[in-house]
């Protein structure tokens, strides 16, 4: 049912019990709305989907992206989910996604969930990666001296792009000599550093390769700060490697935007872990419907999932059903603007 609401983009609890009320066996908006917040559903979807997501990252694919994703509403929600920001409340998501998984495999698997505020960084060193297995694609919101050193000691073969102004490195041996590629990219720094500087915290060891990337419509070149602990590969390789984590970026925009997650249907805890299951559902079933066309490749797979979403939602104008669902939106407080006291005597 959450299915098929996901596709059609049905917009209300109402909407759904009255197209549904034989498959729910029920006719009452409240019906819905209990199962929705049910604990027992929310871990029997849980249960289902740790039935069918890789055991492990071992065998997935070359290429993992780990990243998280915040399944938000605005602050002034009633909801018993925890304040993320000033703006929004909610939950999350962190896992890892293969950008080039085998045929008929699932290409995603859920890290952590966290219920409140979370750190990246943090919460990435209270989970063991695969050693010696696929190369792991890490942005700037997991660069922590303590997770790279972590990663190092667990042999996990990782590509993390730096905060600039966190680069406190010593150059302890030249791999190559600055030049430009053919790309456009120009390579300022290949070298074995150590990281970090003073006596306290862990200083790695690691790959630093420093670049800029070509300016897009006038705009000024943007410097790549990456550090990995793969040595041998040449810098080329590593800066295509890690120029495909975007696809994430697309794996979240597609399920907020063409999936249904950006239009929550519950607004409790247990609600939206149900409905974040039911989502990822969706994606593995279109996922499946087209594992003949080759490799499960994570942007071709999303691409189908908008385009049916698309043809349905011509359908549904042609015979005119109801109005398309609205994002979540978290909107800024608009401060009333303060009058400047009048003078005495003066209106």
């Amino acid at each position: 049912m959450l299915v098929l609401s996901f596709l059609w983009w049905l917009p209300s609890l109402e909407t759904i019990t009255a197209r549904y009320s034989a498959m729910l066996g029920a006719i009452a908006k409240s019906t819905l709305a209990d199962l929705l917040n049910n604990a027992r559903i929310a871990r029997l979807m849980a249960a289902l989907w740790k039935a069918v997501e890789p055991a492990d990252d071992t065998n997935r694919g070359r290429l993992l992206a780990v990243d998280s994703m915040p399944v938000t509403m605005p602050a002034t929600r009633r909801t018993n989910a925890a304040k993320l920001n000033n703006n929004t409340r909610g939950i999350g998501l962190m896992w890892s996604v293969a950008l080039d998984a085998p045929q008929g495999q699932i290409p995603v698997r859920i890290i952590h969930i966290p219920l409140k505020a979370w750190n990246d960084s943090r919460l990435l060193r209270q989970h063991d990666l695969a050693p010696n297995g696929p190369v792991y694609l890490l942005d700037r919101g997991f660069y922590c001296f303590e997770l790279i050193d972590k990663l190092l000691g667990d042999h996990v073969r990782f590509i993390m792009r730096a905060r600039k102004h966190q680069m406190r490195y010593r150059i302890d041996r030249q791999l190559s000599n600055p030049r430009r590629l053919a790309s456009g990219i120009a390579v300022e720094l290949d070298a074995l550093v150590t990281l970090g500087s003073g006596a306290r915290g862990p200083h790695p060891r690691v790959r630093l390769i420093r670049a800029y990337l070509p300016p897009i419509g006038g705009a000024e070149p943007e410097d790549l700060f990456l550090v990995t602990p793969l040595s041998a590969a040449p810098a080329t390789k590593i800066l295509d490697d890690y120029r495909r984590r975007d696809e994430i970026e697309k794996f979240h925009q597609a399920l907020k935007s063409s999936l249904g997650l950006a239009h929550l249907y519950s607004f409790q805890v247990n609600g939206i872990q149900t409905l974040v299951y039911a989502a990822l559902m969706l994606a593995t079933c279109i996922l499946v419907m087209t594992k003949d066309a080759g490799p499960a490749q994570l942007p071709a797979t999303m691409t189908i999932a908008s385009l049916i979403i698309l043809a349905l939602n011509a359908l549904r104008d042609t015979k005119h059903i109801q109005r398309p669902w609205k994002r979540n939106i978290s909107t800024k407080r608009r401060w009333k603007k303060r009058k400047p006291p009048n003078p005495r005597g003066k209106k």
